[in-house]
């Protein structure tokens, strides 16, 4: 078996349970803690090559990270073509994942996206534009990667016309009415049915970083500490960075929350809306900052399940013979997961009938981080 299999790991819920209420929760992770240690003592050159095969999740943002984070180092700074292609990158995997979730978790019964077609889609989005991801990129063809970008774009609209299809009004009213015709406003109905009367508990504070604000240079300074990657706080405080954080503003989510739907209905929402948005965005995907440089060999990379830290030393006077000397990551489930943090905070103490137990962790799994592999292990006591 290959060294790089099987590391993605998951993480096993346990949930204590009197009949009445939930009155513990617990999370372990098999996840890998040190995995980035294997990437030590290499030279940049082969890391690039390493990082894509350890991450089989979300494998060309952990890359764009690595190399923006060894170029950074380096003093590299990218073209703003070579930085517009990899945002594209980023952002057409976050519609792969959270595409796949959606089909696959969220609405399983309905032929709303095509799982195949979209994989297809993304291998070629691939195939078209992995040259960004060499250290020191160049453009050499502006004008075909307009033409690829434009088509790239058309596919992914008509691969989205369920969801995309029609005016934003007749959108709205579909969801706001819970309309049993319309996917979305199905699957919202459904949840608010299944999960009416259930009240959860707030969830942590957004994540937000900053290279200017305490929070950076605490986190700097945690870093170093090899338990941190796997339970990372900010200044003593757990934090979510995942879709709903990216999303929970939009008009069209509070408008939602004014109407009462429920919590994980609104996660939901806040899912499909982003899905719905990347066509647009992946237009005009140079304009957004989607890779933050905090400090050099720093990056945090904004990914479909939330921000995605990359810290990166190098060692050696000249740049053709540097090696990595410290290589730490930190992943956005390891915040949304945290033993405190938003799922047990949301599920500590909620009154729930018996038989909607294991349902309601399971979609708040997903609704919280929905690429995580997870297990859900209800004891009544």
């Amino acid at each position: 078996m290959s060294v790089f299999a099987g590391v993605a790991g998951q993480i096993t819920v346990t949930v204590e349970y009197d009949g009445y209420q939930i009155t513990r929760v617990s999370i372990q992770s098999s996840r890998p803690k040190l995995v980035s240690r294997i990437l030590e003592g290499k030279t940049p050159e082969e890391v690039v090559t390493i990082v894509p095969l350890l991450y089989s999740l979300c494998s060309r943002a952990q890359t764009v990270a690595c190399v923006t984070a060894i170029e950074s180092n380096q003093g590299h700074q990218a073209d703003p073509e070579v930085l517009r292609v990899r945002n594209f990158l980023l952002l057409a995997e976050t519609v792969k994942e959270l595409g796949l979730r959606l089909v696959q978790d969220w609405l399983p019964d309905v032929q709303v996206i095509s799982a195949p077609a979209l994989l297809k889609w993304f291998s070629q989005v691939k195939a078209k534009f992995s040259w960004s991801l060499q250290l020191h990129a160049e453009v050499e063809d502006t004008q075909r990667i307009e033409r690829d970008i434009q088509l790239s774009v058309s596919e992914l609209k008509g691969l989205l016309q369920n969801l995309t299809a029609g005016n934003e009004l007749s959108f709205k009213e579909s969801v706001y009415a819970e309309n049993r015709y319309h996917p979305v406003g199905n699957a919202v109905a459904r949840l608010n049915q299944q999960f009416a009367g259930i009240h959860l508990g707030e969830s942590a504070k957004p994540l937000e970083l900053s290279e200017h604000d305490a929070s950076f240079e605490y986190l700097k300074q945690k870093l170093c500490e090899d338990n941190f990657c796997a339970a990372p706080d900010i200044l003593g405080h757990c934090a979510e960075s995942s879709v709903w954080m990216r999303n929970s503003k939009q008009s069209m989510v509070t408008e939602a929350k004014a109407l009462n739907m429920h919590p994980i209905a609104l996660r939901f929402l806040a899912l499909v809306l982003e899905l719905k948005g990347v066509p647009q965005r992946l237009l005009y995907a140079g304009r957004e900052k989607l890779i933050d440089v905090l400090a050099p060999g720093f990056v945090a990379v904004k990914i479909a399940r939330g921000t995605l830290i990359h810290n990166i030393t190098l060692e050696g006077d000249e740049l053709a013979h540097s090696r990595v000397a410290s290589y730490k990551v930190v992943a956005p489930t390891e915040w949304n997961f945290h033993p405190q943090g938003s799922l047990v905070k949301m599920l500590q103490g909620v009154v729930v009938s018996e038989n909607l137990v294991k349902p309601l962790v399971e979609k708040l799994i997903l609704a919280v981080d929905p690429c995580v592999a997870y297990q859900v292990e209800v004891i009544k006591k």
